[in-house]
């Protein structure tokens, strides 16, 4: 780990591969027939008859971010981007796509991969809008990573997106950030912001992303691998993450490297029992300088019991938790115990554990019911640091592991 002031550096280590145990459940072919209409690119990729002029995306064995813009029209009360092209090379393993423009409400409208429907707005089908997998709706930094669950992958081929806003955006540009992971790397950097006046020992921050490591290793989800630290001179080390504070704070710093993942440290919220805010499920990730860049982690709520020193397992299993999020993860259980992730070999809790009756599960009641997956709704009095299989496998091909 290395201390910096206000500043990133790049780390040219090529990361460990993805562990076998998470690769072999990815669907990444590697051969391409030779009788299909496409040509091979030096660097691996293929150029497919149905879209040979539209852009490649990414870097052959690595993860990189492409960057471009778009227009609107303003249509039935909402802003509409013209279709957009891209082809998916053959090692493609995870994608991050973002629409940004400042002080707007942006996303998705629509997603399809070589003529399979991801998502769209304008579709009847609840499972194409606003409902996991795609929980999305327009957002600051409007986000989406594919894979989110076990049953949507991008397969390699065409990629067509059509962007969206809610205000009428018909006279400004949006950019896109498409972050894609080529490589089989699966480890992560991260810049810790030390906001204003906050106090915590650098020794805290370094002990709690060490942690944060060990939780995602021990999962097969991956690593973190560097951690510089950073100060950011800011008013107030009190964030209110109800209004344009907590915004204008994630867009405040861009970094050399926009890869590595920024991670806010604040005294605390205005707002009560807040441990850590992600920008989204997801939030964007290759993009530095947005309303959605970064995790937010509240000193405060992080301590131990004398008041003043942090409580490292606690703030590993929030960072791990709240970093999770950014990159596609949902709560394993919601607080009424209705609503559940995707997948199956991640322990539910249901209305059955509700044991007092008050209408919500909480980590005691669900103890022995995946109330230790460190993605459930809220935090418990034991250490929660269980992830299934299929949540680790979200969280090693997000291209923020490289």
């Amino acid at each position: 780990m290395s201390l910096v002031i206000f500043a990133a550096c790049e780390d040219d280590d090529a990361g460990d591969p993805v562990d076998a145990a998470v690769e072999d459940g990815m669907d990444v072919p590697t051969d391409i027939p030779s009788d299909d209409g496409r040509d091979t690119t030096p660097d691996g990729a293929a150029l497919w008859a149905e879209c040979p002029d539209a852009p490649l995306l990414g870097v052959a064995g690595t993860s990189s971010v492409d960057s471009f813009e778009t227009g609107f029209r303003w249509e039935d009360g909402w802003s509409i981007g013209e279709p957009m092209t891209f082809q998916v090379a053959t090692d493609v393993r995870g994608i991050a796509i973002t629409v940004d423009l400042p002080e707007s409400y942006t996303g998705l409208a629509y997603i399809e991969n070589n003529g399979a429907v991801f998502l769209d707005i304008n579709n009847d089908d609840p499972d194409l809008e606003g409902t996991s997998p795609f929980f999305h709706t327009p957002d600051r930094s409007g986000s989406i990573a594919i894979p989110m669950d076990n049953e949507i992958s991008v397969e390699p081929g065409c990629l067509t997106i059509i962007p969206a806003g809610l205000d009428d955006l018909s006279d400004y540009l949006a950019d896109i950030y498409i972050a894609t992971k080529r490589g089989t790397a699966s480890r992560m950097d991260v810049t810790a912001v030390v906001v204003g006046d906050t106090v915590i020992e650098e020794s805290e921050i370094e002990a709690a992303f060490t942690a944060t490591s060990a939780l995602y290793e021990g999962a097969n989800a991956g690593s973190v691998r560097d951690v510089e630290i950073v100060y950011l001179e800011w008013d107030s080390p009190f964030i209110d993450s109800e209004t344009e504070d907590i915004h204008s704070l994630r867009a405040a710093v861009v970094g050399d490297d926009p890869g590595r993942l920024n991670v806010f440290f604040i005294q605390d919220f205005l707002e009560e029992g807040t441990a850590g805010v992600a920008a989204g499920i997801p939030g964007p990730v290759w993009a530095h300088g947005l309303a959605g860049s970064g995790v937010i982690i509240s000193v405060d709520n992080n301590l131990n019991a004398d008041g003043a020193t942090v409580d490292i397992d606690f703030m590993a299993s929030v960072l791990a938790h709240e970093v999770a999020h950014q990159v596609g993860l949902f709560h394993s259980t919601e607080a009424e115990g209705l609503f559940h992730d995707e997948f199956d070999d991640t322990a539910a809790c249901t209305t059955a554990q509700d044991a007092d009756g008050d209408g919500y599960v909480d980590a005691d009641e669900c103890i022995d019911h995946g109330g230790r997956n460190f993605m459930f709704w809220t935090g418990g009095d034991f250490d929660q640091n269980e992830i299934s299989r299929s949540q680790a496998r979200i969280i090693s091909l997000s291209p923020v592991m490289r």
